[in-house]
C-alpha cells in the first residue's frame, strides 16, 4: 500500500508539472489579467488602454508601448531611470555638380542686376548648378552650401568688376523660387584671374510636403568701373582659346562647382 501510494503521488506531481507548463506559459499583469495576446509570453499592461510591455514568445522581441513610441525613435532614460521614446534625428547629405559651365558678361556700369535679395531677376543667369531634397518631419534643419571656382578676364589697372552669386529655393510654393542667400564677389586683377566663391544658407522647419524642394543657383553682373566689359567663366573658361587669342581658364570644369545639401530631421 505504501509503494502504491508513493507511485500515485509521483504520477500526480508529474501531471501537475506537465499541466502547469501549458497553463502558465503566458503571464499577464494588468487591468484584465485573463486576456493576453496569443503571441506574447509576458504582458504588463497599464490602466491606460493600449499601453503595455510585452515579450514575443517566438522571437523574444520586447515591445514597449507607453504613448511616446513611434518610427525612428530610441529609448532614453531620465535621471531617475524613467524611460521614454525620443525621436532620433537623421542626417542626409546630398551633393550635386554643375551640369554645364557658363560665361557671364559684366558690362561697364553700376547696379547692373539686382543683388539676389528678390526672386530670380531676369538679368541673372542660371548657373546650371541645381539640387533637391525632401522634408518629411515637422522639425528640420537644412544647410545649403555652394562652392564655385571661376576665372575672369580683368580690366585696366585700378578698376574692378563684381558679380553676385545667388541661391534660391521654392520654399513656399513648388516651382516658385525665393531668395535664401547671396554674396557679392569682386575681382580687381588685370588680365586673367582665377578665384573661388562660396555661399551658405540655413533653413529651419520647412513645411512637410509630398513634392521635393528644388534648389537653384544664379549669377548676375553687378558693377564694372573699367573701360570694357569683363567676362567671368564658371565651369568654363572666361576666354576660349582661339587663333591669336590666349585662353583664360582652361582648367575650371563643371566638376569643380558643387552644391551640397545637408538635411537633419
Amino acid at each position: 500500500m505504501k509503494l502504491s501510494g508513493i507511485i500515485a503521488k509521483t504520477f500526480f506531481a508529474s501531471a501537475m508539472l506537465l499541466t502547469s507548463t501549458s497553463i502558465f506559459a503566458q503571464v499577464k499583469i494588468g487591468t484584465n489579467p485573463t486576456a493576453i495576446e496569443a503571441a506574447s509570453n509576458l504582458e504588463v499592461e497599464a490602466s491606460t488602454a493600449g499601453r503595455k510591455v510585452k515579450v514575443d514568445k517566438t522571437t523574444g522581441q520586447l515591445t514597449i508601448k507607453d504613448g511616446t513610441e513611434g518610427s525612428n525613435k530610441v529609448l532614453f532614460s531620465d535621471a531617475v531611470g524613467g524611460s521614454s521614446w525620443k525621436k532620433l534625428k537623421l542626417m542626409e547629405i546630398f551633393s550635386f555638380t554643375q551640369v554645364s559651365g557658363i560665361q557671364l558678361v559684366v558690362p561697364v556700369g553700376n547696379s547692373l542686376c539686382q543683388d539676389g535679395s528678390i526672386n530670380p531677376p531676369a538679368c541673372a543667369k542660371d548657373l546650371n548648378l541645381n539640387g533637391s531634397f525632401n522634408i518629411h518631419e515637422s522639425t528640420s534643419d537644412v544647410v545649403l552650401e555652394t562652392l564655385s571656382i571661376y576665372t575672369s578676364i580683368g580690366n585696366v589697372a585700378g578698376s574692378k568688376n563684381q558679380f553676385t552669386l545667388m541661391l534660391y529655393v521654392d520654399k513656399t510654393t513648388p516651382g516658385v523660387f525665393e531668395s535664401v542667400g547671396y554674396t557679392l564677389e569682386t575681382s580687381s586683377t588685370v588680365g586673367c584671374n582665377a578665384k573661388s566663391v562660396g555661399l551658405k544658407a540655413v533653413l529651419k522647419d520647412l513645411p512637410v510636403r509630398a513634392t521635393p524642394y528644388q534648389v537653384k543657383t544664379f549669377v548676375g553682373p553687378w558693377s564694372n568701373d573699367g573701360q570694357f566689359a569683363a567676362v567671368v567663366g564658371l565651369g568654363k573658361a572666361a576666354v576660349e582659346a582661339a587663333p591669336s587669342v590666349s585662353p583664360c581658364g582652361t582648367s575650371p570644369a563643371e566638376g569643380n562647382n558643387k552644391l551640397t545639401i545637408t538635411v537633419i530631421q
